[in-house]
């Protein structure tokens, strides 16, 4: 299965009869991402055309957005270098820094520190 990812540019927000918050900007590993206040992280990756938010530790499997509403935790993703955030639960801000998570996500440090002690 091809990744599918921020890379791609599109557009998929319905236009007509919303009101949008404020038009904003999300980085999304690396690349920027166009969001408005009031959406979640995982609606402005799937407005943009990502639909795979992270992978699974064992078989590195490609999990998207599932149920929309906090429960499956489908939808992890790093987000400020904090890892394990329910994207469809948080709200995007300008400027926020969103990961790609890779298996069961790391806390930044946290492997320097636990290889230093003799893996303990």
């Amino acid at each position: 299965m091809e990744h599918q990812h921020a890379r791609e540019p599109m557009n998929r927000r319905v236009e007509d009869g919303l009101q949008r918050g404020r038009a904003v900007e999300i980085v999304v590993d690396g690349l920027p991402v166009p969001a408005f206040e009031g959406e979640s992280v995982a609606a402005a990756l799937l407005a943009a055309g990502t639909r795979v938010l992270r992978t699974t530790a064992r078989h590195g499997a490609p999990r998207g957005l599932y149920c929309g509403i906090g429960v499956c935790f489908e939808c992890v993703m790093t987000v400020d270098r904090r890892p394990n955030v329910r994207t469809c639960q948080t709200p995007v801000r300008d400027g926020m820094e969103v990961e790609t998570q890779r298996g069961e996500g790391q806390w930044p440090g946290i492997a320097a520190r636990s290889s230093s002690r003799g893996g303990a």
